[in-house]
């Protein structure tokens, strides 16, 4: 449900509440949410084999908009048409804002986060075909959006809606660098136990904690800078 190397199950469920930039969710929050996406997820099951373009329309960019992201489209962090990300998210709508006039490439320093869609069943870490695997794709799209944002941009988000792929570009091992959680199984899970409890611990350290911008302070996101 929750795997990867680059938080401790430790700090998700309680070093994190010691930061000043973190707001624990509410337990009305937690349902709110998981009702949402609940909901989306339904819809996105009932297609046999949804495109890249149905999962991110139906439900991967409203999740995203769920724990407060904004983004733009269609990205180019590097030249050539295989190096353009499917979204800059960003914290906030006024940065959003400012990015929009601004060249492509000038944008990263203003975004947070280079995001790389997959349609639902795509497999992250399997090539197929002449295609390279999306995992090896989005640690190429952060590389370049790291340097095309003078470092100001450290982390990338590869995802299919059930895996959500959070990578920092400053681990010491970046193929291992990340966090992955299984978010329809976290929702069943919120589902059978309730937002109290074990629902909600597991909702609160697996999605909120890592992947949510808005916190007590707005200009510092909830997984912009964590670490």
């Amino acid at each position: 449900m929750i795997r990867g190397a680059l938080f401790t199950r430790y700090f998700l469920e309680d070093g994190i509440l010691q930061l000043e930039q973190y707001r624990r969710p509410t337990d009305t929050e937690l349902a709110e949410f998981a009702e949402a996406v609940r909901e989306r997820w339904a819809h996105l099951e009932e297609m046999p084999h949804p495109s890249e373009a149905e999962t991110e329309s139906e439900f991967i960019f409203p999740v995203l908009e769920l724990l407060g992201w904004e983004h733009l489209p269609q990205q180019e962090p590097g030249k050539g048409r295989r190096d353009i990300a499917d979204a800059l998210s960003f914290t906030t709508s006024e940065l959003k804002a400012r990015a929009r006039p601004l060249p492509q490439v000038e944008r990263f320093r203003l975004g947070s986060v280079v995001v790389e869609n997959e349609a639902r069943d795509t497999w992250l870490d399997r090539a197929e075909g002449n295609r390279e695997a999306p995992s090896s794709q989005i640690l190429r799209y952060l590389g370049r959006a790291e340097a095309q944002s003078g470092g100001v941009l450290r982390w990338g988000l590869l995802t299919n809606g059930r895996y959500w792929r959070l990578y920092w570009a400053q681990a010491r091992a970046r193929a291992e660098g990340f966090i992955e959680i299984d978010l329809p199984s976290i929702i069943w899970r919120v589902a059978a136990a309730g937002t109290s409890g074990g629902g909600s611990a597991a909702l609160a350290a697996g999605v909120y904690a890592p992947f949510r911008t808005r916190c007590s302070n707005p200009r510092r996101s909830g997984c912009a800078d964590l670490p």
